[in-house]
């Protein structure tokens, strides 16, 4: 661990800020899709801005078009793209759900709140083939202990039952190999094989190593999937049923909220304006950054960068 952080001292570079896009407020995830950089977020006001573009490099940003109409759900917990196509997906903190086009952002978003509806916030999405089976499937998790299962198309909805409680929070959830996950309140963590919308779908709690710190964020970055969270928590696995955590994440008790990797370096970003770097996700080091101690919330790579969001708007890259 000594020579991963001394290889890793050489990377504490400075963030650059760039200019932000007026009255986004919080930018709470940040994600790099068909070559563009895409970020959502909100302040609950008429005025606000939900969704931003970063183009290819992240270094500087537009306002794009949104379609939740109530204040409430003007606030964007996340976003999303699933690798495959061209849809992007935006979930909101009153259960709405978004979509646009990464290659037309500039379009009106279709609202899908009327055949997608949640009793409370949405916290996360993943969709997958189902093994043994060309059927597609959505997983939306959220406020509530809510884990819903839906059609590759949208249509049919069957809630998963697990060991979260209505008083409980999914924050996450990913999909390595066979299995999909869920983790959030209390450091808890499951897993179930990854089935068709129509089949039964059993969750089996997993040891996630946080003990009843909540696991806020779930990343797969170079092969293994990492879970991060409350009081500087950090964990990986390569197969999302054994969980190895790591000692010294440098955030001491302070949260973290995401994690990504390119260009051979780990990157992890919390509050109080942390960033952390990492050559094999072990051995962390504090960088000097921008973020003058302004929280940030997510983290992605793309095109040789990393861009970083956060409260007020936010947004700085780092290229490596």
């Amino acid at each position: 661990m000594e020579n991963a952080n001394s290889a890793s001292q050489t990377l504490q570079d400075l963030w650059t800020q760039v200019e932000p896009v007026d009255n986004t407020g919080m930018l709470r995830r940040v994600v790099f899709a068909q070559g563009k950089f895409f970020a959502a977020g909100g302040n609950g006001l008429p005025t606000t801005t939900q969704l931003v573009s970063g183009g290819a490099t992240g270094t500087a940003w537009t306002k794009l078009k949104g379609v939740v109409t109530s204040d409430s759900g003007k606030v964007l917990n996340e976003l999303y793209w699933n690798g495959l196509g061209v849809s992007l997906q935006a979930l909101s903190q009153s259960g709405n759900l978004i979509f646009g086009s990464a290659e037309r952002p500039e379009r009106d978003w279709t609202n899908l709140t009327a055949t997608v509806r949640a009793s409370g916030d949405l916290q996360g999405i993943v969709f997958y083939q189902a093994i043994n089976s060309n059927d597609t499937t959505w997983i939306l998790v959220g406020s509530n202990g809510k884990v819903f299962s839906r059609y590759g198309d949208w249509s049919g909805q069957v809630e998963r039952t697990t060991t979260f409680t209505s008083g409980e929070t999914v924050h996450c959830v990913n999909v390595i190999g066979v299995f999909v996950l869920v983790a959030g309140s209390n450091g808890k963590l499951l897993s179930a094989v990854k089935m068709a919308t129509e089949n039964p779908q059993t969750f089996t709690p997993r040891t996630s190593t946080f003990g009843t710190s909540t696991i806020l964020s779930m990343k797969l970055c170079n092969g293994k999937m990492f879970i991060v969270g409350a009081d500087g928590k950090m964990a990986y696995s390569s197969n999302g049923l054994s969980w190895t955590a790591v000692e010294d994440t440098s955030f001491g008790g302070t949260i973290i909220r995401d994690i990504a990797y390119g260009n051979g370096n780990y990157v992890a970003v919390g509050d109080g304006g942390k960033t952390a770097v990492s050559e094999d996700g072990i051995g962390w080091v504090q960088q000097a950054n921008t973020f003058a101690g302004t929280d940030i919330r997510s983290v992605a790579y793309g095109n040789g960068n990393f861009i970083a969001v956060g409260a007020g708007g936010k947004i700085a890259y780092w290229t490596p």
